[in-house]
């Protein structure tokens, strides 16, 4: 996996809150083990109107043209069971940061394992990030390494992400890595020199 530094697009938003792993990506589209091509079942659920067609009311179906890249959610955002699976239908639609003011803690593990950056706002940005996506959605820009939310080149407002994550985010790297790059220090304690 290749390190982020930074996302920029269009960012929409999706106003609900305890939006669950199951509603991002239906169990009934958990059939395979590939990662390629759930994105066309992200919110499935939510995506079409009660006849089964399109509803053009929801903010994935208004954005055909361009796809978002940074989805702007509502609270406790991924919460429910641990389906890393949604956390690829994310990726595979073209998002690569979501924007809320909190996560499911096993989906903010799973954004980090597959880089997706979940940027945690206090709910006074997240009104203030809404009112300037509007309904038609707005190009944003998530510095990682500043940890600052950028719109027409300059500061928004900034975010909070575990230093944890923001490293190895920033270097592509899982925790294997991140248990290698203490490999010496390993290495001297098996040898009882520690």
């Amino acid at each position: 996996m290749s390190g982020v530094r930074r996302v920029s697009g269009l960012c929409v938003a999706l106003d609900r809150d305890d939006v669950d792993t199951d509603q991002i990506l239906p169990a009934d589209h958990m059939k395979g083990l590939s990662r390629h091509g759930l994105g066309a079942h992200l919110f499935a659920r939510l995506r079409l109107d009660s006849t089964g067609l399109p509803d053009p009311a929801f903010m994935l179906n208004r954005h055909c043209a361009e796809p978002p890249a940074i989805l702007l959610v509502g609270g406790n955002f991924g919460c429910g069971s641990s389906r890393e699976h949604a956390v690829w239908a994310l990726i595979d639609q073209g998002i690569g940061c979501l924007i809320g003011t909190s996560f499911g803690t096993i989906f903010t593990n799973n954004c980090r394992k597959n880089g997706l950056v979940a940027a945690r706002v206090t709910a006074a940005d997240r009104s203030a990030l809404r009112e300037a996506v509007g309904k038609d959605g707005c190009r944003l820009a998530v510095n990682l390494e500043r940890c600052e939310i950028e719109m027409d080149g300059a500061p928004f407002c900034r975010f909070a992400i575990s230093e944890i994550d923001r490293k190895m985010l920033l270097a592509g790297g899982d925790e294997i890595d991140r248990t290698l790059a203490h490999l010496p220090a390993i290495e001297q304690y098996e040898r009882g020199a520690l």
